[in-house]
């Protein structure tokens, strides 16, 4: 009777309990990156943006991380008759820019969105500067090998979203910020230019990484909403200081290669404007405060550039060269 039920356990109890002890993570996984549970994840980072309550009509959305929050004037782009709202931040994502659009939408009605495509942004290595949560996106073998990169922190951040999820106690208190701030939400760099020589071949930790699935399928919930919503989609590749396109090109042929399928799968055919060359003719460290950042001439020079462009836009087709 003993040995029938160690049969019995081993071949049938044991496979069945590992197989619902998976299914179970995978289920949990699946409801915790659930859109509703990312709102109340980053409800806190939306609330920073009910300034936007007090502007008389939006014409149009920026959406970017620090490349766009740095290097386009809301100002600039605005005129008389319009206003642009720069909800650009550093290491922000597609995700929190559906989030915010979707949040913001029904309060304004912008016309137009802009969209940056800095590819690293739809990188698993750029989860160390977001959300907590997003860490429960990334497998076992991901997870390890982060924290060997920096072990203590990234348990802290691990310990911190567990915690936050399952403790009723842990919410910080939601600030809401209602103050417009100057140039609405555009931010100068007034530093001087930084050399720049070499990228590390792991720049973008997509080599080690790989790139976030979950941030392209919201790359294609904008897609749908505008479409939903009538709304102008404008999809921007930020420029780069000359010696790290060159660089770029050289190192991450490849990745950009994938990066670009990727992309031109959610949102092919939609419109497009610029290269990482476009400001080629400048004198790059009179505009570029680091490699990926304008300074505040920079920002000015590009703002403009890019409102005599907005109405020149370009499909995006499977081939298009973004050096």
């Amino acid at each position: 009777m003993h040995s029938f039920i160690k049969f019995v356990a081993k071949n049938y109890l044991l496979p069945t309990l590992l197989v619902l002890i998976i299914v179970g993570l995978v289920s949990s996984k699946k409801y915790m990156l659930s859109e509703s549970q990312l709102e109340k994840s980053y409800e806190e980072d939306l609330n920073n943006f009910a300034w936007i309550h007090k502007i008389p009509q939006a014409e149009g959305y920026i959406f970017g991380s620090s490349s766009l929050r740095y290097g386009l004037s809301a100002s600039a782009l605005s005129d008389s008759n319009s206003q642009w709202l720069n909800l650009s931040k550093d290491a922000r994502d597609p995700i929190v820019f559906y989030l915010l659009l979707k949040k913001y939408y029904p309060y304004k009605h912008p016309k137009k969105i802009i969209v940056g495509l800095d590819p690293w942004i739809f990188s698993k290595g750029y989860y160390y500067y977001r959300n907590q949560i997003m860490f429960l996106d990334l497998d076992a073998s991901t997870t390890w090998a982060m924290r060997q990169k920096d072990a203590s922190v990234y348990f802290t951040k691990f310990k911190q979203v567990v915690y936050s999820r399952f403790s009723e106690t842990a919410s910080p208190t939601l600030g809401i910020i209602d103050k417009i701030p100057g140039d609405f939400g555009s931010i100068k760099l007034t530093k001087s230019a930084a050399n720049f020589r070499k990228i590390d071949e792991d720049w973008f930790d997509v080599k080690r990484y790989g790139w976030a699935e979950l941030e392209f399928e919201y790359l294609g919930k904008i897609k749908q909403f505008c479409n939903t919503h009538n709304i102008e989609l404008i999809f921007v590749i930020p420029p780069k200081r000359n010696d790290y396109t060159r660089t770029a090109k050289k190192l991450f042929a490849e990745e950009h290669r994938i990066w670009w399928q990727k992309i031109n799968q959610v949102i092919g055919g939609e419109k497009i404007i610029g290269t990482f060359s476009d400001l080629s003719a400048y004198p790059q460290d009179s505009i570029f405060a680091e490699s990926c950042h304008l300074n505040e001439r920079g920002q000015q020079v590009y703002s403009h550039w890019l409102k005599e462009h907005i109405d020149k836009l370009e499909r995006i087709t499977t081939e298009r060269n973004f050096y």
